[in-house]
């Protein structure tokens, strides 16, 4: 029952907030200039942060979470809470914001101690010493993170991909008796409910940085409350798998940056979102083709116990072959004729 009321009242704060924010008009133009990362040249407020942040913070304190064994959770969400805000109203360099970044995840895993002797991902078992285990979950967390912040480019994307995947953590957590992991997903869902009507095509407000890292750092640091079997080992699979579009996004782009010799932490339109739209996709198509994306790799993750581990790494690299080649594959899938009415009947 706390689990049921944790999740309406952050819906319900999530909304109240909005109405306010939405009303206040000194609020609004504080925080009205666009969005540097997004396509899109409209001003939308982007006190996206605020919107949820605050319901997802109090939805805590009213679960008991605040003061339990949380409290790495909670103070790594109010610092990237803070510093994306301070990034949203004054503009914080790359520098300073990925060492704030680096504190935070620092802090956090510190607070948590993960009791983890090794991992356990795609069929293999590796027992590993705890200086590698906590540099390999730093290095992680920090990469998913940020894979979800660049992911906020496109109304609704970041906001959408991140609630898809908290579902899927919510309904691992109760199958596998993961009770710490819902306990942590259900506010931010519930806030992600109340927000995502507000910043789909064509949003009412943007995430801005403060609600982007806040989603990137739960959706990676919620996986760590699973509780441990009897070899102790942390499941990197299904994570891993439920969040490949972003970090392969995140990955390659910086990748490609750093081949061309461009700035590795600065914006530019390599993202998998600006290729589809300049592919020819609308909008709201380009955001729903990666929620699709999203789900598939989301079903490759249920499904990965019931098959050999041979068949979900096969299908796992045509997925990724997919995610890494679909901007160029789509011309040629729009002219397959019940591709292309499909198409046409969606726009």
């Amino acid at each position: 029952m706390l689990y049921i009321l944790e999740l309406f009242l952050s819906l319900i704060t999530t909304i109240i907030v909005i109405h306010i924010l939405l009303r206040t008009t000194a609020i609004t133009r504080f925080f009205g200039h666009s969005s540097r990362k997004n396509i899109e040249s409209r001003a939308v407020p982007r006190v996206g942060g605020i919107a949820i942040g605050l319901p997802i913070f109090l939805s805590f304190a009213f679960a008991g979470i605040i003061g339990s064994g949380f409290t790495g959770a909670m103070v790594g969400l109010i610092v990237v809470f803070l510093v994306g805000l301070y990034d949203d109203l004054k503009y914080l360099g790359w520098k300073s914001k990925l060492a704030a970044q680096v504190i935070a995840v620092g802090v956090a895993l510190v607070l948590l101690s993960p009791r983890f002797s090794g991992i356990h991902i795609f069929g293999s078992q590796l027992l590993l010493p705890p200086g590698i285990m906590y540099s390999g979950l730093f290095l992680i967390i920090l990469t998913v993170m940020n894979s979800i912040n660049l992911l906020d480019g496109l109304d609704g994307l970041a906001a959408g991909v991140t609630l898809i995947i908290l579902i899927a953590y919510i309904a691992w957590g109760i199958a596998g008796d993961h009770w710490n992991m819902v306990a942590l997903a259900l506010p931010i869902t519930g806030a992600l409910l109340g927000f995502l009507r507000y910043n789909i095509f064509p949003a009412q407000l943007m995430l801005g940085d403060s609600g982007s890292l806040v989603l990137g750092f739960a959706v990676a640091i919620i996986p760590l409350a699973q509780q441990p079997d009897t070899t102790n080992l942390l499941e990197l699979s299904v994570p891993i798998m439920m969040l490949t579009m972003p970090l392969t996004d995140a990955i390659r782009v910086a990748m490609a940056r750093m081949i061309s010799r461009d700035h590795p932490f600065l914006p530019d339109r390599r993202h998998l979102h600006y290729k589809l739209v300049e592919a020819g996709l609308r909008h709201d198509l380009a955001v729903i083709t990666l929620y699709g994306l999203t789900l598939l790799y989301l079903g490759l993750s249920i499904i990965s116990r019931y098959f050999p581990v041979y068949v979900i790494i096969s299908a796992y690299i045509v997925l990724l072959s997919l995610t890494l080649f679909l901007p160029a594959l789509l011309p040629r899938l729009r002219k397959i004729r019940v591709l292309r009415e499909i198409y046409k009947s969606l726009t």
